[in-house]
């Protein structure tokens, strides 16, 4: 349950909510070590930071919080198991937002598109087992398209199939969304508005109340990967650190979505044999 601080000062917000995809060794944006997953969440403890289910967050009209943290997992990789000695250690829950296409394949070798990298995706049967150690499922699509590329219906096909069919297999409801790529605007925002209770962006800060509850942000782990931003995250001094992040990654980001609606201007899906997987681009 959130329980809500009534002495609350005026700089407490949200939650710190710290968003991993894969744990292993490989040294790459976004895999994490999983002893640096373990140091963090050690350190967040250590210095009095609780953990919050996103959902209850949520559903409790997203409180403004005294040192509190959340965990989310994008994409559904299976590596995150690594995370789960350190959930049930502090009796922790986790989010992580899976792409329903991707999922009982046991690799997403013949379906990913080509900025994911070739990693085992977790099947519903270790998704359901999962669940004991803390983690909790919600949505990031069917296939992970970039939405703003999407026409409405298309959008709508991706989230209503891919939250019926995590509520269908795991027997729980699934009200929150993350965008693929953190990508939205006004009309992916309205359709997840009808569907979701809140949903998730990219965008590198600390959740507060007054965000909008269909782009909350989030913190990419992989800038709290050193000795010093770890410390700083669980001494709730991570602020200006992000602040001094955002406007490069900002850039970085236009660059990329420029990048690829060139690529995708002229495609209007990835057409498929019947024998074959591949997942659809959709377009403007």
């Amino acid at each position: 349950m959130i329980n809500q601080d009534k002495n609350l000062c005026a700089r407490e917000v949200g939650p710190t909510i710290l968003t991993y995809h894969a744990l292993g060794s490989r040294r790459d944006a976004v895999t994490t070590d999983p002893g640096v997953f373990a140091r963090t969440i050690e350190a967040l403890v250590a210095h009095g930071n609780r953990c919050v289910d996103l959902s209850e967050w949520v559903a409790a009209g997203r409180p403004r919080l005294a040192k509190t943290f959340a965990i989310a997992f994008d994409d559904g990789y299976r590596s995150i198991a690594l995370a789960a000695d350190s959930l049930v250690r502090f009796k922790l829950s986790a989010t992580v937002f899976l792409v329903t296409g991707f999922m009982s394949r046991g690799s997403n070798r013949n379906a990913r598109p080509s900025w994911m990298r070739d990693e085992p995706i977790l099947d519903w049967t270790e998704a359901r087992e999962l669940t004991s150690a803390g983690f909790r499922f919600a949505s990031h699509t069917k296939s992970h398209p970039n939405l703003k590329l999407c026409k409405y219906d298309q959008i709508s096909e991706e989230l209503i199939e891919s939250k019926s069919t995590i509520e269908d297999r795991l027997a729980r409801a699934c009200d929150l969304f993350a965008y693929p790529f953190g990508a939205s605007n006004a009309l992916t925002r309205r359709a997840v508005s009808e569907n979701y209770a809140a949903a998730f962006g990219v965008r590198l800060d600390i959740a507060r109340q007054g965000d909008d509850r269909f782009d909350l942000p989030r913190v990419d782990a992989y800038y709290i990967r050193t000795d010093r931003m770890i410390d700083r995250l669980a001494r709730g001094e991570i602020e200006p650190a992000l602040a001094l992040r955002r406007p490069p990654r900002a850039l970085k980001a236009h660059a990329k979505a420029w990048i690829e609606s060139i690529r995708n201007r002229s495609t209007v899906s990835i057409r498929h044999r019947p024998d074959e997987s591949i997942i659809s681009t959709c377009s403007q």
